[in-house]
């Protein structure tokens, strides 16, 4: 930068809104280094990360200031004329700061009168910030006129966090008083800042210092980094712009998945690194750039004659901001259209319906299932790349009917990868087929090698390693659903993934009644009724998890689950359902697939007929030792079953 100047001065002399000439000492002369006049602006730019601190950073602040004056770091500021200064480096404690003063004016204005005013700190991406700020951080004390600007002007979804900030700020009783608030005061005005002012007004430049800064500090997240990169190259509105709006669509893509920006089921870097993969190093000039999840080389390469190493960021490898605004733009209408696919419920969206023309409705209901299934699975980060690389083959409007049921088999690989699919290799191979241009035969051929004769074998051992314990810990009946629909419907023919009969399967999607997903060798009551008209046998907790499994669920009518199946044990259901002679009601062929394999297994509880204390202890026995056995048993059969069965459909073979 052409000239940086910076010394140490007190938050008395900067925060506020006071004119104030910052001098350094020099062989005991001093020396004017920075003249901060009043009425100055310090402005949060687009390109820096959104307010992240948590009560605990906060607290931490509030109790090093209660114990005295301290030294509060480095603040590093970009001059864009006398007044207006930019923050690259400090606008998380900055505008913490701000908060805390503004706490104390608002509690205790009428026995601290000697507030002065503070200096004006805008935030880029929150136009009206100053009126949240003057409303105490609180919305509903906001004009109630003007409330819905302001939460529109939010653009990045800060008033959650800020609102949460600023109430905690009662919560440690380090402002609980007026002398314990004006003695924080009096500190706070004297702790010191390192403020470092460029007067270089390029943004490109300003950001590339924000980047070389935080980087030697190790504070920037991926997204801060590749934000930085981002304006760093091309500094422009329209690219800041487009930024925004991206990060916008995310947040509300968020709201609508139900889920924190920070538990996302797909992160924006995720979602950025799939679409450079499937958009930008798909192009024959990027075929020898590899990347890893923080958007960095794996390997050095050459580009267009330039090389570059190890750890270098992929835009600047890319060098193209023709590309870079295409990933943007490209990646804030894919988001739209994935939030219009969860919001229909079932249904599909406008969005899709214009890109999915040339097929009948009820197809395209079912791909729009079958992408909210995989989008929303927060396990499987990897495959979703492929649904986008989908989605690009169809986003023009102009995609021929093959081309809209390309779905299938992505959806049919997704399940298996999932089933059997080892997270290293396939995972690479994923990446490998979403940077070809012919990526259907790809997918297929990928389908095709889990059920190699050489392959099986290997297939079997990870599918085994994986089912027979639940390690993501949450209930995966929709997986077993996606399960049973590629079981039931699925085939491939001459290269070609095939579903048997597009209303089947929505019925097999759509209709609870008939195929009613229902918890069938464990209860998901964690309980077991023995004998009728007295208290259920509960479950011991290690048993209890195994009614999430992906193979304890089955899909059956309604009727069945209500009149037989209730709350008993496995081999009592087995044994009322061929009493009943119902069996043929059951109409999904994967659940036949689980009874058939059921009939002849889980035979050997106690005798039970009053569940008295001998009992009891004969049926612990049972769960916690036999059954477990014999579930693992039950697992390796389900993946028998399914390895034969899957490749028995390949009529390719």
């Amino acid at each position: 930068m052409s000239n940086i100047k910076g010394t140490v001065t007190t938050l008395r002399q900067f925060l506020f809104n006071v004119e104030s000439e910052v001098k350094t000492e020099v062989n005991g002369i001093k020396y004017p280094i920075i003249y901060f006049k009043k009425d100055r602006i310090l402005s949060v730019p687009d390109y820096q990360r959104e307010i992240r601190w948590q009560k605990e950073t906060l607290f931490s602040l509030m109790n090093d200031i209660s114990r005295g004056s301290k030294f509060l770091g480095n603040i590093i500021l970009s001059s864009f004329g006398e007044k207006d200064f930019e923050i690259i480096d400090g606008q998380q404690r900055l505008v913490s700061l701000n908060m805390l003063i503004t706490y104390i004016k608002s509690h205790y204005a009428e026995q601290i009168t000697d507030i002065d005013e503070l200096v004006t700190i805008n935030v880029n991406c929150f136009d009206k910030f100053s009126v949240f700020r003057e409303a105490d951080y609180t919305l509903r004390n906001v004009d109630e006129s003007i409330r819905e600007d302001v939460k529109k002007s939010d653009k990045l979804g800060q008033i959650k966090i800020l609102s949460e900030l600023y109430s905690s700020i009662s919560a440690e009783k380090i402002l609980d008083t007026v002398a314990k608030a004006e003695s924080f005061l009096e500190n706070l005005k004297k702790c010191t800042i390192n403020v470092i002012v460029s007067d270089d007004e390029d943004m490109k430049i300003s950001t590339e210092y924000y980047i070389d800064v935080n980087l030697k500090g190790i504070k920037l997240d991926t997204e801060d980094i590749f934000k930085g990169y981002l304006f760093s190259q091309d500094s422009s509105k329209e690219i800041r712009d487009c930024w925004v709006e991206l990060k916008e669509s995310w947040m509300k893509f968020n709201e609508r998945c139900n889920c924190k920006p920070e538990k996302s089921v797909y992160s924006l870097t995720k979602i950025l690194e799939h679409y450079i993969y499937c958009h930008v190093l798909s192009k024959p000039e990027y075929k020898d750039v590899s990347i890893n999840e923080k958007f960095t080389l794996d390997s050095p390469c050459e580009v267009n004659g330039t090389k570059y190493y190890l750890g270098d960021h992929v835009i600047k490898v890319i060098r193209n901001n023709t590309y870079m605004k295409e990933v943007l733009v490209g990646s804030k209408e894919y988001i739209n259209c994935l939030t219009e696919i969860i919001a229909a419920d079932g249904g599909a969206p406008g969005c899709i319906r214009d890109l999915l023309k040339n097929i009948e409705n009820n197809e395209v209901k079912i791909i729009c299932n079958f992408i909210k299934k995989t989008i929303l699975d927060k396990t499987l980060i990897v495959p979703k790349i492929l649904i986008l690389k989908y989605y690009l083959s169809i986003c023009d409007g102009k995609a021929k009917k093959a081309t809209c049921k390309n779905l299938y088999a992505i959806y049919f690989y997704n399940v298996l990868f999932m089933l059997f699919g080892d997270k290293k290799s396939d995972a690479e191979n994923i990446k490998r087929i979403s940077r070809s241009t012919e990526y259907y035969p790809e997918v297929v051929k990928a389908i095709k090698n889990f059920f190699e004769d050489g392959n099986i074998s290997e297939s079997r051992q990870i599918a085994i390693a994986k089912w027979n314990s639940n390690y993501e810990n949450e209930a995966l009946q929709y997986r077993c659903k996606s399960l049973a629909t590629i079981y039931n419907y699925f085939t491939i023919n001459n290269d070609s993934v095939e579903i048997s009969s597009s209303d089947d399967v929505y019925n097999f999607l759509s209709d609870d009644d008939v195929y009613s997903i229902e918890y069938f060798i464990v209860n998901g009551s964690g309980n077991i009724t023995y004998v009728e008209d007295q208290d259920s046998y509960e479950l011991p907790d290690s048993v209890k998890k195994y009614s999430a499994y992906i193979f304890n669920f089955i899909f059956v009518p309604k009727s069945i689950n209500n009149d037989i199946f209730k709350n008993y044990s496995v081999r009592t259901k087995m044994e009322l359902l061929s009493k009943s002679n119902r069996t043929s009601e059951i109409k999904c062929e994967y659940s036949k697939m689980i009874l058939d394999i059921v009939k002849d297994m889980f035979a050997d509880e106690a005798t039970i007929t009053d569940l008295n204390d001998s009992e009891q202890k004969e049926l612990d026995k049972y769960w916690l030792v036999t059954f477990k056995y014999e579930y693992s048993r039950f697992t390796s059969r389900v993946i028998d079953k399914l390895l034969d069965h899957f490749s028995n459909n390949n009529t390719d073979k």
